[in-house]
């Protein structure tokens, strides 16, 4: 049985063929969201520790799907942002289709 919360397989399936994992795609949405810019703030933001966010940025970062920048007005401090080749993850996301009420 499958945990609640938990991707459907069909989405992990699809992404894994580009290296990805779900967690991956979390942090790129988080992002494209523009909800959070740090590694620190996408963190907090997706609820999970801050080494899983930078194991998950390095991995982005090799795939040239994210950069990674130092905040000139605090050095410690990292700052993610989406790359062209992650344009795919700025579109919002599609509309359900709707449901025919026909007689």
């Amino acid at each position: 049985m499958r945990g609640a919360g938990r991707p459907p397989i069909r989405f992990t399936e699809r992404i894994q063929p580009y290296g990805l994992k779900p967690e991956h795609v979390g942090l790129m949405a988080v992002l494209a969201a523009g909800t959070a810019d740090s590694q620190q703030d996408i963190a907090r933001t997706m609820g999970v520790a801050p080494s899983l966010v930078v194991t998950l940025a390095d991995h982005l970062e090799e795939l040239d799907a994210i950069r990674r920048e130092r905040d000139p007005a605090d050095r410690r401090r990292q700052i993610l942002t989406l790359t062209l080749r992650a344009t795919p993850c700025r579109r919002p996301a599609p509309k359900p289709p709707t449901t025919s009420t026909r007689p």
